[in-house]
């Protein structure tokens, strides 16, 4: 059961990378637009969690002044990030948010990765190559803000490329999975245990 969950969520997530790849290449400026506003409302809903947080459990010391200050500037990114006027501004910084993209994938396919090694759940170390791909794509990303590093390739195109590349990598891993969860089914059969004498 937690293979198969595992295969659908990295199936789903092969799903969103060509989806995002390919409306960047239609539509980038609407595309970028709608992913800062959803990320505007991600960290609004976050900074008030935090900010709720605070002033419930009242925290001491460091790990209350960090709760309230990831509350304060969560609510205060988000806000920017929503209102039309400061839209504007931002989205000339929005390989920043491509760049973040890769980066919570990046994470999230790695703790994949471990959390089936450690559950026992066949998984392909191709998942953990995809992982450590999506960062670096991640940081080529950021670094490329102005077209400086890979100039071929806009500032829309290349989290693009870099999505459709991150999609293969993320295939490859979910055949490889299914397979060694097919060849690991007939071998682990369960079998009946005679006491020894």
């Amino acid at each position: 059961m937690k293979s198969l969950r595992q295969n659908i969520s990295l199936a789903l997530l092969i799903l969103f990378e060509i989806a995002a790849g390919v409306l960047l290449l239609l539509e980038p400026e609407k595309v970028a637009r709608v992913i800062l506003f959803l990320f505007g409302i991600v960290m609004i809903v976050i900074g008030g969690m935090n900010l709720i947080r605070f002033y419930k459990e009242k925290p001491e010391g460091l790990t209350g002044f960090i709760t309230c200050m990831v509350g304060v500037a969560a609510l205060l990114m988000g806000v920017f990030s929503v209102i039309p006027a400061t839209m504007d501004m931002m989205m000339e910084y929005r390989t920043i948010f491509y760049a973040l993209i890769f980066f919570v994938a990046g994470l999230y396919e790695a703790q994949m990765y471990f959390t089936a090694r450690k559950n026992g759940v066949p998984v392909s170390v191709m998942l953990l190559l995809s992982a450590v791909l999506a960062i670096v794509f991640g940081v080529l990303v950021a670094v490329n803000h102005n077209g400086g590093l890979i100039s071929f390739l806009d500032k829309d195109q290349l989290p693009a490329v870099f999505m459709f590349c991150q999609a293969l990598t993320d295939l490859i891993a979910l055949i490889l999975a299914v397979r060694q969860n097919k060849e690991g089914g007939k071998k682990n059969e369960p079998r009946d245990i005679e006491p020894s004498a």
